[in-house]
């Protein structure tokens, strides 16, 4: 998937949680606008949009608008 990712033009937007078992297994930073990496800083596996920050709630809230408007 790694390789995938790098050369992929799907939008995405992976979320984590800090504590999170597939954090562990995560998809590295990648440099390419059309990918986005989230990781709520005290969560685990369930973690939600609500819960993040607000900053970081309202810049995933933000790239779903424009994903889904496009």
């Amino acid at each position: 998937m790694s390789d995938w990712i790098k050369t992929t033009d799907e939008k995405i937007i992976m979320i984590y949680g800090n504590s999170d078992p597939w954090y562990a297994v995560r998809i590295n930073d990648v440099a390419r606008d059309n990918v986005h990496i989230f990781v709520h800083p005290s969560n685990n596996h369930m973690s939600a949009i609500t819960l993040f920050p607000e900053a970081q709630r309202n810049q995933i809230l933000n790239l779903l608008v424009e994903y889904l408007l496009k």
